[in-house]
């Protein structure tokens, strides 16, 4: 990506650039005239991503990234399974907690008719093969592509990888965090997933992903989820001795800090961003109440 290139050159040379002067690189680097419009919006894309900040009026990498975090596009699942057994463990033993088989899935409550069925078939796929009704949230209330994976579910965060975009985004749900548990599903790491498969359960209900990822965009209509500012996940995935950190981008408040990192130059790095898409204009396309009738 063009973009990608924009970034090194800035961060490698620690420019700070006015709009004119980075106007004149990035057609440099793409090889063609480009609109001040077009510019434009791909400063404030990057401004909002928290990969250039701005200094009065020039534009300049955030020093506090490095080019991987920027990038984000890495292995990010081979990372994971390195030390998912010893990961998964951890998490458990700080998130231990005990299933309320009778805990109310939303009867009575004004959950949509479309989301209790769903969490009726993920508790039911869970007794016969728990990773696979794993999968089958993931690409449903969860939101997540075809391609995609979920990654990590902590506390009310919700953290995914998208195969289209290469990036991992984020959203928080307090409400879908508590009616996961009372189905048995588990916080940790949630990658194992793709390896069990519900796409025929899910096209069975649902006739496609992109029908079935409706039930994600009718819970936002409904103010289930959250979002904030960047997040940076670091992670030391050894199955000895697993770290995680999830932080805020530009505070760098701690949000979740787990294990005892002693490779410290191990450590991956990985910007996640809220919301579904790089591009939020592009969620319009699910946003429309027939996922309430679906199923």
């Amino acid at each position: 990506m063009e973009y990608s290139t924009l970034l090194k050159i800035l961060r490698e040379h620690g420019l700070a650039l006015t709009f004119s002067e980075l106007k004149v690189l990035y057609e440099a680097i793409v090889g063609r005239r480009i609109s001040n419009g077009t510019v434009g919006d791909l400063l404030s894309r990057l401004l909002r991503k928290g990969l250039l900040i701005k200094i009065g009026d020039r534009y300049m990498f955030n020093s506090k990234l490095d080019l991987g975090v920027a990038k984000s596009i890495i292995d990010v699942r081979r990372a994971i399974n390195n030390g998912v057994k010893g990961a998964r463990a951890l998490i458990a033993r700080n998130s231990d907690r005990k299933v309320d088989e009778n805990i109310n899935m939303g009867r009575g409550s004004g959950m949509p008719r479309s989301i209790e069925k769903a969490l009726t078939i993920a508790s039911k796929l869970a007794k016969e093969d728990y990773w696979k009704a794993v999968d089958f949230i993931a690409h449903t209330i969860i939101g997540v592509r075809k391609t995609g994976t979920w990654l990590l579910w902590i506390k009310d965060y919700f953290i995914y990888r998208e195969e289209k975009t290469g990036f991992l985004h984020y959203f928080r749900s307090e409400k879908l965090s508590e009616h996961l548990r009372s189905i048995g599903l588990r916080e940790g790491f949630m990658a194992e997933h793709t390896d069990h498969s519900a796409e025929e359960v899910i096209k069975s209900c649902y006739r496609s992903y992109a029908n079935a990822r409706r039930l994600h965009y009718l819970l936002k209509d409904l103010n289930w989820f959250t979002y904030g500012e960047p997040l940076i996940l670091e992670l030391y995935p050894d199955p000895e001795n697993p770290y995680i950190v999830l932080k805020k981008l530009h505070s760098e408040e701690a949000i979740l800090e787990q294990g005892d990192p002693k490779l410290l130059e191990k450590i991956r790095k990985y910007i996640v961003y809220p919301g579904e898409h790089i591009d939020e204009e592009n969620e319009e396309t699910y946003h429309h109440r027939a996922a309430d009738t679906l199923g």
